[in-house]
């Protein structure tokens, strides 16, 4: 049995470019600081991961472990019919968004209902989870 430090960083990759460098997947927020300051580092190399770009990417020389899998993603669904209590939320959100405003979406019926409301609004950015609204 291996034993595993406490700071140790296990994640998701697509395989390593031609110069040897591994993206940290679609999600860096908690990864690229837990990267640096962990001693052990393993990475999950699967084809089905994408390659994101931005300041996320580690060498090779960096990971201590590097396992291969090929299997698809999981896939969180945006969940829940939007009904009436729903879209009632979602039209009183949307009054209090300002055009040119910065949202974070999340998963799930509210978010993808006031997805559906912003039509109107101008210059919205949106950073989320990637759910079904904005692929």
């Amino acid at each position: 049995m291996v034993h595993i430090p406490s700071m140790s960083l296990l994640y998701m990759s697509p395989p390593p470019d031609k110069h040897g460098f591994l993206s940290l997947g679609v999600s860096i927020g908690h990864s690229w600081p837990t990267a640096h300051s962990a001693n052990v580092i393993i990475a999950e190399v699967n084809e089905y991961m994408p390659r994101v770009l931005g300041k996320c990417f580690l060498h090779t020389s960096l990971i201590d472990f590097i396992v291969e899998t090929s299997r698809p993603l999981v896939e969180f669904p945006t969940g829940g019919e939007i009904g009436e209590i729903e879209r009632a939320i979602s039209n009183y959100v949307v009054d209090l968004i300002p055009d040119g405003a910065t949202l974070q979406i999340g998963i799930g019926a509210i978010p993808t209902a006031i997805a559906d409301c912003l039509s109107g609004k101008h210059n919205i950015k949106i950073f989320g989870m990637g759910v079904d609204k904005y692929s």
